[in-house]
C-alpha cells in the first residue's frame, strides 16, 4: 500500500507536543490543491489583473500631470537663466563689468547645464501603452493556469514565478489550517519570448493577497 505524503509542522515534529501542540498533517496533495484553487480564483483572474492594472494606470496619469507641471517650471527657470546670461555677457562685451560678472556667469551656466538634465528626464518615456500588456497579461493567465497543474515540477516553478513570499500557515480550531500569502504579477507582464513589453510597470505596484482554509477532510 502506498503511503501517503503529508506536511507537518517541522516545530513540532522536532520538539515535540510539550513545545509545539499542532500535530495537523495534511495530504500534500489536499493542501497544494486547495492552495492553488485560491490563487487560481482570487489572483489569476482577468477582473484582478484588471483591477491591480487600473491602479497603475491612474498612478502613471498622476505621475505624467504631475512631470507636465515640473517641466513648466524648468522651461521657466531656463527661460530667466538664459536672459540673466544675455546681460551679464552683454556687460563683459561693453567692457563695463566687473570682477565678480565672471563668476556669476559660471554660476548661471552650471544652473542652466542642470536644468538641460532635468528637461531630458522630465521628456523621458515613463510607463506607456498600459492596455497592450493587459491584453498580454490576460492572455498569459491560461498559461499559467495550466502550468500550476501541468506537474509538479512545472506547478511549483510557476508558483515560485508568483509568490511575492512565503505561504503562511496557522493552526485554527476544528483541526484545519489557514493560510494567506501574496503575490506578483510580474510574470504575467513578460512575453512568452522573454522580450520586455512596451513601457515599465513597479512589481511592488502589483501585488494580489489571497488567503483560505484548508479542509483537511477534503
Amino acid at each position: 500500500r502506498r503511503r501517503s505524503r503529508r506536511y507537518a509542522c517541522s516545530y513540532a515534529n522536532s520538539r515535540g507536543a510539550t513545545v509545539c501542540t499542532n500535530n495537523l498533517k495534511p495530504a500534500i496533495e489536499t493542501l497544494d490543491d486547495q492552495v492553488l484553487e485560491a490563487i487560481e480564483t482570487t489572483v489569476l483572474t482577468p477582473a484582478a489583473l484588471r483591477r491591480v492594472l487600473d491602479l497603475v494606470l491612474e498612478n502613471a496619469r498622476n505621475a505624467r500631470n504631475a512631470g507636465v507641471g515640473q517641466k513648466r517650471n524648468i522651461d521657466a527657470e531656463s527661460r530667466q537663466i538664459r536672459q540673466e546670461l544675455d546681460r551679464l555677457i552683454a556687460l563683459v562685451v561693453g567692457g563695463r563689468a566687473p570682477a565678480r560678472v565672471r563668476v556669476e556667469i559660471e554660476r548661471r551656466e552650471e544652473r542652466l547645464q542642470e536644468m538641460e538634465r532635468m528637461q531630458k528626464a522630465a521628456a523621458a518615456p515613463g510607463t506607456t501603452d498600459l492596455r497592450r500588456i493587459e491584453a498580454m497579461a490576460l492572455e498569459r493567465l491560461g498559461d499559467f493556469k495550466n502550468l500550476l497543474r501541468k506537474s509538479h515540477a512545472d506547478g511549483r516553478h510557476a508558483l515560485k514565478q508568483l509568490l511575492a513570499g512565503p505561504i503562511l500557515f496557522q493552526a485554527a480550531d476544528g483541526g484545519r489550517y489557514n493560510f494567506h500569502g501574496s503575490t506578483h504579477i510580474g510574470p504575467l507582464l513578460t512575453p512568452l519570448n522573454g522580450a520586455s513589453p512596451t513601457g515599465s510597470v513597479g512589481q511592488g505596484c502589483l501585488i494580489l493577497h489571497f488567503s483560505g482554509p484548508v479542509d483537511l477532510a477534503a
